[in-house]
């Protein structure tokens, strides 16, 4: 093990309970530890965003902060794709700029075709696909192959996921 991103977002309000626990006791097993937030449909990109910031330390060390893009758990009555890629953006270009880092991007293969495939997305991609190896997109930067895995230390299932590049690329997030 290596890294582990850690929940601590999701929509305008919502912030998981064990996010700070879950920070620090990553980054104490000697893990780079990035965040990630759950991206929902029916709330606008920038407080999305905002919330996300707020509840992230800004640390040098992290790895770069993902958005979670995928249908389960959102909102029953989502907008038009349009408007869902443009609140995509927002959130991303939000966090890029207060960051100083392009976020990643975290999708299905599913979510991926309906909201993303097609559209000029400079971020990188960790695709999660427990079936096989991804095909798209080609050049995914983080594959999750597992998603039932269980970690020493760990009293719950864990994501397990591979990083597509060598160690220096790695050390270079």
């Amino acid at each position: 093990m290596a890294f582990a991103f850690v929940k601590a977002t999701e929509g305008g309000d919502w912030t998981d309970p064990r996010f700070e626990a879950n920070w620090r006791d990553a980054r104490r097993a000697g893990l780079r530890v990035g965040a990630y937030h759950f991206f929902t449909f029916c709330r606008p990109g920038l407080e999305q965003a905002r919330h996300f910031l707020a509840v992230v330390p800004a640390e040098p060390d992290a790895l770069p902060p993902a958005l979670d893009v995928e249908f389960g758990g959102n909102c029953g009555a989502p907008p038009d794709r349009a408007t869902i890629r443009r609140e995509l953006g927002n959130w991303l270009d939000a966090v890029e700029r207060a960051r100083g880092r392009r976020p990643l991007v975290y999708t299905t293969s599913d979510a991926y075709a309906a909201f993303l495939e097609g559209a000029p997305l400079a971020n990188p991609v960790w695709i999660r696909d427990v079936w096989r190896e991804p095909s798209k997109p080609a050049g995914w930067l983080l594959w999750q192959f597992d998603s039932r895995a269980h970690v020493r230390g760990v009293d719950a299932f864990v994501d397990l996921n591979v990083f597509s590049g060598g160690r220096e690329a790695f050390d270079a997030l």
